[in-house]
């Protein structure tokens, strides 16, 4: 099939021509986590352009297909723009993802999996926390879990006497936990081949039914607020981000 051409960005695959074997993975965190980054150290070179700066150098949804390094199967990355700090902001975002997905569904081809990056090095928390009510981590559907990966990045970066293990332990035994009791995998990407394609692989065809992470997320949009107090930290963000005073 003949890609179509829109004039939405977002909406544009390029010359990628979905088929059924693909798996696709939709690549999701804050501004910074290293999701371009990912991409580039996974494809073995740099397609996916990579700032150092704060702000998202990620301003369009864009679909990267990538050959397994030890088959034929093709992997789309997906990389996504940043989740920031107000619910609006992480509204928009989400929507634009959202939107992504249906029209990927109308060209015969569903996501496969998540992963979320989460930067180490970052110790801020939020100082209300979550007001919606609903569990601080929403993607924990059963049906959703056995193909949400969650990485921790940057390790690199931490110093000889950073206290970075100690924020993973947190990550995993209190904030993490009830993804990883579903189904869920945590773990490290320290910046090489090997790292990235342990953690894709992670994500299997056919382990989930594929239109189930569009329902969670067209869910998860259907929750939030649509005109929320620009001063809380970003909605979609907090499903992830601790949300505790004792973090960092």
């Amino acid at each position: 099939m003949t890609p179509k051409k829109t004039s939405n960005p977002d909406l544009d695959l390029g010359d990628w021509e979905p088929r059924d074997s693909d798996i696709v993975i939709l690549m999701l965190g804050q501004t910074g986590s290293g999701k371009s980054t990912f991409i580039n150290v996974a494809a073995g070179r740099a397609i996916a352009p990579v700032t150092d700066a704060m702000t998202s150098c990620t301003k369009f949804i864009r679909p990267f297909v990538i050959t397994h390094p030890q088959n034929s199967t093709r992997v789309i990355l997906v990389d996504t723009p940043g989740f920031n700090d107000t619910w609006v902001d992480d509204r928009g975002i989400l929507k634009r993802i959202v939107d992504w997905l249906k029209q990927l569904d109308e060209r015969g081809a569903r996501a496969t999996g998540i992963i979320y990056l989460h930067d180490i090095t970052q110790s801020r928390v939020s100082k209300e926390g979550p007001k919606a009510p609903m569990s601080p981590v929403k993607l924990d559907h059963p049906s959703m879990s056995k193909n949400v990966v969650l990485a921790t990045t940057k390790w690199e970066e931490l110093g000889l006497n950073s206290n970075g293990a100690q924020r993973e332990a947190e990550l995993l035994d209190i904030y993490w936990k009830t993804m990883l009791e579903k189904g869920s995998t945590a773990d490290r990407f320290t910046k090489t081949h090997k790292s990235a394609w342990q953690i894709a692989d992670c994500i299997k065809q056919g382990q989930i039914n594929g239109s189930s992470i569009c329902l969670e997320l067209a869910n998860i949009l259907g929750q939030l607020p649509e005109k929320p107090r620009a001063t809380v930290y970003g909605f979609f963000t907090s499903l992830f981000w601790p949300q505790h005073k004792g973090y960092g």
